[in-house]
């Protein structure tokens, strides 16, 4: 219907049929389509059938009121026509939520395309309205549930930094203890044990910053056709489902940017999910990749979970399920951690999946309903020119003669990794509990230091801005950046203050020895 009501759909209910098509004549000169319905049982018939834009409603039928017919039918926006001006009759179908009352009298068929030209207007501005409303209560939900996900974001990245810390401390007494019991493979079967248990830890921090969207740990070019078909491998040895699992490749797909591991994580646990979606009822799973625009990605309903990045040609991975769909209450939920309908309270799920994907710059886009399946959509853009693999370089040597500044206000991690430089690397080794020990520390015994291992929060001076200082009394200083926060953002921090390298909690006593050798190896 345009803004003039031009093809809209009028439904007379009359049982006049002289008056009837007199209207209709009216009603077809003007553009508009026209139905007509002799008495309340007819018009309860068109009417479920049918969705007229405006209803002409004669109050006095012959088989019922228009009151009745209100009573015993959902009526879609309506006038009244009366062969009386009784004013009670009026009242009571105004307050029926008639748009307008007309009179049958000498001047109706003159009056009634004008009353009908203001109801369509009216309407038209209530559908709009309602649109609008609709509009603003889903962006207001976004924003809600963008915020919700944003704090429980931090929360989950700050306590996911402090585990790592805990962890370094304990893996490198483990890695001490299995030094020390190396003769003893009986001595050494449980600390190689709880080292396992320790790794599986370190894997639900992980999963941790992926869910605050801070963990992205390294970037290269991607094939997602050729990753799909890599997911889908073990898939295999599964029980086949009656539908199947289609995949469609667009041929010539340029490559996404990203790290392998983690996407190849939110590609399985889609996968995961929409096969205990469909397998009860043996429905079908199909995924496809293609270039779309952001617009054409989300112009069949659905919601953004993550907006899409920025640019016209984007590369899109769609997996669409027959299974049985999300409630809105339940995609409400779908992305909190440890939500899920099929074992509640266990694992990351959707939450650690959509984190991966913020931290890939990636949009999300789901259209669900009961009994009609789901749809995701991800969105990436395309890589830029691929990565060079650097050079082979010669192995670095180990400088023993130099000291190495160990700075980190957490006693148990200065004590263990203290030990095991001194005791097992045979390095000289200085300590500093924060930044400005460090700082006072470097200025006294900067001949000495030939390398600093740095924590990066500490009180009273950061790691960063600690060095940040030391590189203005020393511009040759050199120093690795140690930290519980995701490789991403830690490199990132390392760079931007001229880090030799970073280094993400918890690290193992072997990289830390190669990280030691490769930097003071450096010319």
């Amino acid at each position: 219907m345009t803004g003039t009501g031009e093809g809209a759909l009028i439904l007379m209910i009359e049982d006049d049929l002289g008056l009837a098509e007199l209207v209709r004549e009216e009603i077809v000169l003007r553009g508009w389509a026209f139905m007509h319905a002799a008495s309340g049982k007819d018009a309860i018939t068109l009417l479920a059938g049918h969705r007229p834009d405006l209803v002409i409603l004669d109050f006095t039928l012959p088989d019922m009121t228009a009151l009745d017919l209100l009573q015993r039918t959902e009526m879609p926006p309506f006038l009244v026509t009366t062969g009386s001006g009784d004013e009670r009759v009026a009242v009571a179908i105004m307050k029926q939520g008639a748009l307008d009352y007309l009179v049958k009298d000498t001047h109706f068929l003159g009056n009634l395309p004008l009353a009908v030209e203001r109801a369509l207007h009216s309407v038209q501005v209530e559908r709009r309205l309602a649109e609008a409303q609709d509009r603003l209560r889903a962006a207001d939900e976004a924003v809600r549930n963008a915020q919700k996900m944003e704090s429980l974001g931090r929360m989950a990245g700050g306590i996911a930094h402090d585990f790592n810390n805990l962890f370094q401390a304990i893996q490198g007494n483990l890695e001490v203890a299995c030094l020390r019991a190396q003769d003893n493979p009986e001595a050494r079967e449980p600390v190689e044990r709880a080292l396992k248990v320790l790794a599986k830890a370190s894997v639900l921090a992980h999963q941790m910053l992926d869910f605050s969207g801070k963990g992205f740990r390294r970037s290269e070019p991607l094939d997602l056709n050729r990753m799909v078909r890599d997911c889908l491998v073990p898939l295999r040895d599964l029980p086949a489902l009656a539908g199947g699992i289609h995949f469609t490749g667009a041929p010539d797909l340029p490559p996404i940017e990203g790290d392998s591991d983690q996407l190849a994580q939110v590609l399985t646990g889609l996968l995961a999910n929409a096969r205990e979606a469909v397998a009860p009822a043996g429905g079908a799973i199909r995924i496809g990749t293609a270039i779309v625009s952001p617009e054409a990605a989300g112009s069949q309903g659905g919601q953004w979970i993550h907006p899409a990045p920025l640019g016209e040609a984007l590369v899109c991975l769609t997996l669409e399920d027959t299974g049985p769909g999300m409630a809105r209450e339940v995609l409400a939920k779908a992305f909190d951690p440890f939500f899920s309908t099929h074992r509640p309270g266990r694992g990351l799920g959707l939450s650690a999946a959509l984190g991966i994907l913020k931290g890939h710059g990636a949009g999300l886009w789901v259209r669900t309903a009961p009994g009609k399946g789901t749809t995701f959509r991800v969105l990436f853009q395309p890589a830029a020119a691929g990565l060079e693999a650097p050079a082979d370089a010669p192995a670095p040597q180990a400088d023993l003669s130099r000291t190495i500044l160990l700075v980190d206000d957490d006693e148990d991690l200065q004590e263990t990794l203290g030990e095991y430089l001194r005791d097992h690397l045979g390095y000289p080794v200085l300590q500093a509990r924060d930044g400005l020990e460090a700082v006072d520390l470097y200025h006294l015994e900067q001949d000495r230091i030939g390398l600093i291992l740095m924590d990066a929060t500490m009180p009273r001076m950061t790691g960063p801005d600690a060095f940040k200082v030391i590189r203005e009394l020393d511009p040759g200083a050199r120093a690795v950046l140690c930290s519980g926060f995701s490789e991403e953002a830690g490199t990132k921090v390392a760079r931007e203050f001229g880090f030799a390298e970073f280094l993400k909690k918890p690290f193992s006593l072997a990289t830390l020895q190669e990280t030691i050798v490769r930097v003071m190896g450096r010319a």
